[in-house]
């Protein structure tokens, strides 16, 4: 009886050493969020939408459907601004639906074509055009840079949170900046 005692007190110790670790580490060593709010993240939803243009017919209205398996990605800010990371993305639902969890400041949302700059050359290019047809386009770079650096939607996250955001992706026939020749 006395054995199954010790090994009874050997239990009980090394459950409150780990509740302690758990605890230390849950409220001493997490990383603290850098944020006037005292790390407080708040609810951000809303639905990403895509306006397709119609490439056969353009003086038909655009479709308007979901923006569905779509990645949107959140800088901090009013601009995308390739210098400051991405602090969170999310994938929108079947429904292009999203939420995420913000702390409160103002915010740059971007769909996932804005995401990293990679390297602009305006070198003509063979491509082909939302017709179908092979012709040559270049890229205007100075139009391409100021398109990435705009935000598709720009968050401005109160205290309690923000809702019914719509983001709205426009796929255009003729390609963002491009000339063609």
């Amino acid at each position: 009886m006395y054995k199954n005692l010790k090994q009874i007190v050997r239990i009980a110790l090394f459950t409150v050493f780990m509740i302690v670790i758990v605890f230390y580490l849950y409220n001493v060593a997490k990383p603290k969020v850098n944020d006037v709010n005292n790390g407080k993240r708040v609810l951000v939803s809303g639905n990403a939408i895509m306006e397709v243009e119609n490439c056969k017919d353009p003086s038909a209205e655009p479709v308007l459907k979901p923006y569905d398996s779509t990645s949107i990605a959140v800088r901090e800010g009013e601009l995308n601004d390739f210098d400051k990371p991405i602090i969170d993305s999310v994938l929108t639902n079947r429904e292009g639906m999203f939420s995420l969890r913000l702390a409160p400041g103002k915010y740059c949302a971007i769909f996932k074509d804005k995401v990293a700059k990679g390297e602009l050359s305006s070198e003509p290019v063979e491509m082909i055009t939302p017709t179908g047809e092979f012709t040559v386009g270049s890229l205007d770079v100075s139009c391409y840079t100021d398109y990435l650096s705009k935000c598709d939607a720009i968050l401005d996250v109160p205290n309690d949170g923000l809702s019914n955001v719509v983001m709205t992706y426009v796929a255009k026939c003729e390609k963002t900046c491009v000339n063609y020749e």
